[in-house]
Formats: structure tokens, sequence, C-alpha cells
């Protein structure tokens, strides 16, 4: 009778430590696909905010070129010369300045979706450490419960 209750007594060990090395990998695991997720959403927005800024600078170019064709017609319309002295220098700056307005919006773009990309990659990491820690937890249960069995 007494050998009976002990081999219940270590089966009930065992299934408890089973059922806890259970838990411990399916809680990371859990965690691991919130990570992954959270991760798949950095790179959306990563991709957004390239297409945001790609969008923007076509606009401000769209614009400029047209400021610029204005800039030449009142040049032209006047009278004054416009391939050069002074008429030729004020296009040269106002195209100057439009093409680092065009390219700050870029910068600034490619800059978010730099951190964007960053962050998700950070994520990947995280979700691989916490994979491995639901191993470890789930190994360690396991091997606790069974010795106390």
């Amino acid at each position: 009778m007494a050998a009976v209750v002990g081999v219940i007594a270590v089966a009930l060990a065992v299934a408890a430590a089973a059922g806890g090395a259970y838990a411990a990998y399916s809680s990371s695991q859990a965690q691991a696909r919130a990570i992954d997720y959270q991760r798949k959403q950095a790179a959306i927005q990563a991709k957004q905010a390239r297409d945001a800024a790609a969008a923007a600078a076509e606009i401000a170019h769209d614009r400029n070129q047209r400021v610029l064709a204005a800039q030449r017609a009142a040049l032209g319309a006047s009278g004054v010369t416009t391939t050069e002295g002074t008429s030729l220098i004020l296009q040269m700056d106002a195209a100057q300045e439009a093409a680092l307005e065009e390219g700050r919006i870029r910068a600034a773009g490619e800059t978010a979706a730099t951190g964007f990309a960053s962050q998700g990659k950070l994520m990947r990491y995280q979700a691989q450490q916490v994979r491995i820690a639901g191993y470890i937890g789930a190994g360690t249960t396991l091997l606790g419960g069974t010795a106390k069995a």
C-alpha cells in the first residue's frame, strides 16, 4: 500500500512538473508571438515612412518646378536675359533651395524608416531571447519537479 502511494506521489509530481513546464513554454511562445507582431508592425511603419517621404518629396518637387517656371516666365516677360547675370544666379539659387528641400524631406523619411527598422531588429532579438528563456524555464521546471519526485 505504501509503495502504491509512493508511486502515485511520484506520478503527481511528474505531472505537476510537466504542467508547469508546458505553462512556462506556452507563455514564452505567446510573448514571442506578440513581439513578432510588433516587429512586423515596425516594418510596415518603416515602409509607410519611406512612402510618405517619397510622396511629399514629389509634391515639393512639382511645386518647386512650378515656382521656378513662374520665375523664369516673369523674368522673361520683363525683358531680362535669363541665361546670364543676376537673373541666372537667382534661378540657380532657387533651384538649389528646391533640391535641398526635396532632399531634406527624403532624409527625414529615411531617418524615420531607419528608426522603425532598428526597432524591428531589436524586437526580433527580443523574441528569440523570450523563446530561449521559455525553453530554459520549461526545462528547469521539468527537472526541478522530477527531482522532487
